[in-house]
This record gives structure tokens, C-alpha cells and sequence, in this order.
């Protein structure tokens, strides 16, 4: 809603003319010194009618004397609404997105500890049985799980040496 709600007020704070004919005669609630409050899901934007020089004539005041009142209002409700609708939206985004970030994060895990640590198991379970002629494990990476596939490599080697000295 694009709407703008207006009220005119006497110097009393008495509306005299609204564009919701309802609220004519009722009394304004204004604190002079904000200008632009929130209260009640409106926002009232609210200025006094100073006389001058052009008001002398038609109204029996002095010059500078506040005259009256101007409020424009706006509605909040439905920029609150849009609000709430935005944050949901956010937060499902960022659920979606962490689901996808998980995902990912579990294949990842799977093909750079899980697959290589279960090649290192199957090839170790081979030489524990004693079949020392089982391929060396492959050793990709330079992290942990390549430096323990190295590793086994080497003590195979040293196995298969002693074997063949003995």
C-alpha cells in the first residue's frame, strides 16, 4: 500500500480536516520536538503552521504564532509483513544453504579420508594375512592420509625384503 494519510490541526491539536473523515475532531497526540515518530504500526511525519506575513490577512493572529498542525501518516503494517516475509526467506536460504555446504562437505570428507583410509584398511588386512605381494596403496595427497599410505609403502617394502633374506 502506497497510500499517505493526511490531517490538518488547529493550534489546539484538534483535527479539523483528515482524509479519514472518522478522525476529525479528535485530538492530535503530538510531541513538537520529534518530528517523525513511529507508534501504533504508523509512521507520522508531523509540522507546525508558523503564521506569516500572508497569514495576518486571512486569520486574527500574530506573526510567528504556531496556527496549526500538518501530519502525514503511513501505514507500517504491510512493510512489516514484507519484512517478515524477507527474513523467512532468509532463513530458508540459509538453511538451503548450509544443507548444500553439508553435502558437499560430506562428499568431500568421502573422497579425501574415507576411500583412501579404506584402500590403506583393505591392503594392511592383505599383509596381516600374509600376502606381502599386494600393489603398494596409491598416495595422492600430501596430508595425513598420504603420509600414512607412505608409510605403509615403506614398512611393506621393509617386510618383503626381510622376507626374501630370511
Amino acid at each position: 500500500d502506497t497510500s499517505f494519510l493526511f490531517s490538518v490541526a488547529d493550534r489546539e491539536q484538534k483535527i479539523v480536516w483528515d482524509s479519514e473523515p472518522a478522525r476529525a475532531g479528535r485530538k492530535l497526540a503530538l510531541n513538537v520536538s520529534e518530528d517523525l515518530e513511529e507508534r501504533d504500526g504508523t509512521f507520522s511525519l508531523s509540522r507546525q503552521v508558523v503564521a506569516d506575513d500572508t497569514c495576518l490577512k486571512c486569520h486574527n493572529v500574530k506573526k510567528n504564532e504556531t496556527i496549526g498542525f500538518v501530519t502525514l501518516r503511513k501505514s507500517t503494517i504491510d512493510r512489516d509483513a514484507r519484512l517478515a516475509t524477507n527474513r523467512w526467506r532468509q532463513v530458508w536460504t540459509a538453511l538451503a544453504l548450509l544443507f548444500v555446504l553439508g553435502v558437499v562437505g560430506s562428499v568431500l570428507v568421502r573422497f579425501v579420508l574415507i576411500l583412501p583410509l579404506r584402500r590403506i584398511s583393505a591392503t594392511v588386512k592383505a599383509v596381516a594375512a600374509g600376502d606381502l605381494a599386494v600393489e603398494p596403496v596409491e598416495c595422492k595427497g600430501g596430508d595425513e592420509v598420504g603420509d600414512l599410505a607412505q608409510a605403509f609403502n615403506a614398512m611393506l617394502a621393509s617386510l618383503r625384503e626381510l622376507v626374501e633374506q630370511v
